[in-house]
């Protein structure tokens, strides 16, 4: 009885891994952001908010205008918590993804015919 062989994974081409690595340096460097520039951001975001109330929805109601603001920034934080999380998420899985072709692809004129051709499927000429 004989071993199957093997098969040893291939690297991601190289824009792909490029991209993928990038893509998770950006939600790092935006995660350290959030926790570092907190407060700044934070002001920042009310100041933008102050200086076009129209905008934002403010009324001139210090009341009513403080819960509107105190949602903006709510929903602010959230949505850099969204793109740190999805960025890193996403990096990974175009690495993996990428890994995952490059390997299982049946040789490299295959490999090289489908991505100039867009199409995983692709037949030779």
């Amino acid at each position: 009885m004989t071993e199957a062989a093997h098969p040893t994974w291939r690297l991601p081409p190289t824009p792909a891994l490029l991209v993928a690595l990038l893509l998770i340096a950006c939600a790092e460097i935006g995660g350290a952001s959030m926790v570092r520039f907190k407060l700044e951001l934070a002001r920042w975001a009310r100041g933008t908010m102050l200086a076009r109330p129209e905008i934002h929805g403010l009324v001139g109601v210090r009341d009513v205008d403080e819960q509107i603001m105190d949602e903006a920034l709510t929903r602010f934080d959230g949505g850099l918590r969204l793109f740190h999380m999805h960025a890193e998420g996403m990096g990974t899985i175009v690495i993996l993804t990428t890994m995952v072709a490059a390997t299982w692809a049946p040789t490299p004129g295959w490999r090289r015919r489908s991505s100039r051709c867009g199409s995983w499927w692709a037949r030779s000429p």
